[in-house]
């Protein structure tokens, strides 16, 4: 699963696909390491720990690959705008 998490990442930062490079922030890993270090800064702002830390850590694969899968559909949705006539049809 990291072997082809990775392997799409390398493909967006290479235009290896039709996505645009500016993609890349809404990415994956990108967003896993943004939820796994809150709770770490949050600790060394000396916060106490809480559930939403724990949350955040644990839940960090399922909310960026929503994160993900939104940013796709959106942008699908925005550089293909006839397609949502045929489907009207």
């Amino acid at each position: 699963m990291l072997l082809l998490i990775l392997s799409s990442a390398f493909a967006v930062l290479t235009r290896k696909t039709v996505l645009p490079r500016r993609m890349f922030v809404f990415h994956m890993p990108t967003w896993q390491i943004i939820f796994v270090l809150i709770p770490d800064i949050r600790k060394l702002a000396g916060a106490e720990v809480s559930t939403m830390d724990f949350v955040l850590s644990q839940d960090s694969g399922n909310a960026a690959l929503l994160i993900w899968m939104t940013a796709n559909a959106i942008w699908a949705g925005a550089e293909h705008p006839e397609m949502d006539m045929e489907m009207e049809m």
